[in-house]
Order: structure tokens, then sequence, then C-alpha cells
């Protein structure tokens, strides 16, 4: 009696927060209702460009490779039938901001232990705080970006444990996410490279699985796509923002690391809480993961990420480009935890 009572007590404490949680969101969502950034407005250009010309382009004369993400402007393009332009950002950054709220609070809701259970509540809390509601709800790709993170990650759980038998609803389905993050970041190439590293070289017995191959050739099919209709892999942005190995120094390597610091701190609770609990998270994942060496290389991806900006010296300028890799490493370390 005492263990179902407890348990009860628990779940009553966990909609609680939660429901707390989602007052403190709704209130900062209706309080932002006016305020946008102004990259929003560049994404709303060269969405209206592609409505009205059938091509992406900012200045409307010429293709380019002009956005940061082909999925969230071919969304905001195709939507423009139906919104007219400016009150189609706040519609589409409420609507997902909502889609990702929801999908944390159901999780955090559902998981067993208490460790994964506080986990997704550290979560929650920092897509609740008002930086959090900002950023992801800023009528950019930033809060598509953080689901399709958990997304992966929960794909990069199935494929750590995953046999050889075929499922054909699962190749399916981990296809369609790494082709979907691809499109929607290129950057999420990099964590589809390192789930392919860690499947092959991280679990007992080293082994290509039908799920790593799908998920694969989903991120190839993204960056043909890419390709196709750019000539290109990367923005014009990213090339234009990356002084590369030639600039590199001391100095500007200490650049680097202060950028990536601001960037975080900058962020308040969404990335400092965010960064807190995923090393956390990984403290847990090395204390109790059956298979601590696949996880373990999927984890380095963050520590490998800040040496790669800092050789390429990309300018940061927000916390906004590490949401897809820590959303990600979070999501999956809890996972793996909540075993």
């Amino acid at each position: 009696m005492t263990e179902v009572t407890l348990r009860r007590d628990e779940g009553v404490w966990r909609w609680a927060i939660v429901v707390v949680f989602s007052i403190a969101a709704l209130s900062y969502l209706w309080s932002a209702r006016s305020l946008f950034l102004d990259d929003a407005f560049i994404h709303l250009r060269i969405a209206t460009n592609l409505h009205n010309l059938g091509f992406y382009s900012f200045n409307g004369d010429t293709p380019t490779y002009c956005t940061s993400s082909l999925v969230y402007t071919t969304l905001l393009a195709a939507l423009l039938t139906v919104f007219d332009g400016i009150p189609l950002l706040k519609i589409v950054g409420a609507a997902i901001y909502c889609v990702l709220f929801l999908m944390i609070a159901g999780l955090a809701l559902i998981a067993r232990p208490r460790g994964a259970v506080w986990l997704w509540i550290a979560l929650l809390a920092a897509v609740a705080s008002p930086i959090g509601v900002r950023w992801l709800s800023d009528g950019m790709e930033t809060g598509l970006v953080a689901i399709v993170a958990i997304l992966l990650a929960r794909a990069a759980f199935v494929i750590r444990s995953a046999g050889r038998d075929l499922d054909a609803l699962r190749c399916i389905g981990v296809f369609l996410v790494g082709a979907i993050a691809v499109m929607l970041r290129v950057e999420f190439c990099f964590l589809v490279a390192m789930i392919g590293t860690a499947s092959i070289v991280g679990r007992p017995r080293a082994r290509i699985d039908a799920l790593t191959v799908s998920l694969a050739a989903g991120a190839a099919t993204g960056l043909i796509a890419i390709y196709l209709i750019f000539g290109n892999i990367l923005p014009d942005t990213a090339v234009a923002k990356a002084s590369g190995a030639a600039a590199l120094s001391v100095s500007s390597l200490y650049g680097s690391v202060v950028g990536i610091a601001k960037a975080h701190v900058g962020a308040s609770s969404l990335g400092v809480l965010v960064l807190a609990a995923w090393l956390y998270s990984l403290v847990r994942v090395i204390r109790n993961s059956a298979n601590v060496r696949y996880s373990l290389i999927l984890n380095a991806a963050l520590p490998l990420l800040f040496a790669l900006i800092g050789v390429r010296q990309q300018a940061i300028q927000g916390y906004r480009y590490f949401v897809f890799i820590e959303f990600f490493l979070l999501a999956f370390n809890t996972l793996v935890v909540g075993e």
C-alpha cells in the first residue's frame, strides 16, 4: 500500500510540475506575441519569393542558397497560401513550440526511473523558461530543430539495441527522420555520422544493421536534395561566417571558447540548464549503461563540435547553433537512463 501511495503521489507531483510550466510557457508566449527577430523576417522574405517566384532567393532576382533550412522555408512558403506573412511567423512558431513542449511533457510523465524523470523535467524547465520560449518560438526553425533532435535521439536509442532482424516500418521511420533532419539543418549530418560510427565500433559486436543503413540513406537523400536544389551543401551564410584554419591561432581559439560560453550564458536558463542536465546525464550513463562505449562515442560529438568550431573559426551568434546537438544528446542519455 505504501509503495502504491508513493507512486500516486509522484504522479500528482509530475502533473503539478507540468501544469506550472504550461502556465508559465503560455504566459511567455502571450507576452511575446508582438515580438519578432529580424532573422525571422529573412526566412519570411525567402519563403515569399519561393511562393511567388518558384525558387529560393532573398533578392528575388536569381536562385541562391540563402536559407539555413530547406524544410522550414518550404513549410512557410506552403502556408503562405493560407495565412498572411507576418501573422504566419507567430502562428507557426507557437504551433511548433506547443508540439515540442507537449512532447517533452509527455516523456516526463511516462518516464521511469526517477533519474530519467528529473532529466526530462530539467529539459522542460529550460524550454518553458522566458528565453526558452523566446528562442524556440521566434519564427525561425529552432523549435522544429529541437523536435527533430529528440526524434533522432530516439532513433539512435533504437539503433543502439537493434538486432539484425529487418523491421520495415522502423526502417522507413528512421529513413524519414534522417532525410528530414538533414534538410532541416545540414548540421544533422554530423550527428548521423556519429550514430553510424557508434553503431559500427561502439557495440559489443561490430555490425551494420538495417536501421543504421536506413538512417544513413535518409541523410544521404537529404544531402542529394540540397545539392540538386542549390548546387552546394553548405548555405552561403555558413561559408561566410567561417574564417578557416588559415586564421587559426591561440587568440582565435580563445575567442571561439568565449563565443561558445557567451552563447550558453546568454541563453540564460535555456542554455545553462540544458548543458548542466547533459553533464549530469552523461555521468548517469557512464555509471549505469549496459553499453557505455556506444553512448560515449555519441556524447563525444559535443566536445568534437566545439573543436571544429575552433578550427573553422565559425562565428557563433547565439545558442540556437547548439540546439540540434545538445537536445539530441540530452534526450538520448535520458532514454538510456530510463531503461
